[in-house]
């Protein structure tokens, strides 16, 4: 189990897709287009609730 402090591992300037798509630019893993429609697809499967 790894304990962090929200506050210190996340930017409160960026949104929720951008904080998604930060580790797939960072491992060069796909396009700037790809990369948006990866984090789109799992805001859409996650739901505004956080879960399925």
């Amino acid at each position: 189990m790894v304990f962090q402090d929200p506050f210190d591992s996340m930017n409160a300037r960026m949104m929720v897709g951008q904080i998604i798509m930060e580790p797939l630019l960072l491992q060069g893993i796909g396009t700037s287009g790809e990369r948006r429609q990866k984090a789109v697809a799992l805001l859409e499967r996650m739901g505004p609730d956080g879960g399925p």
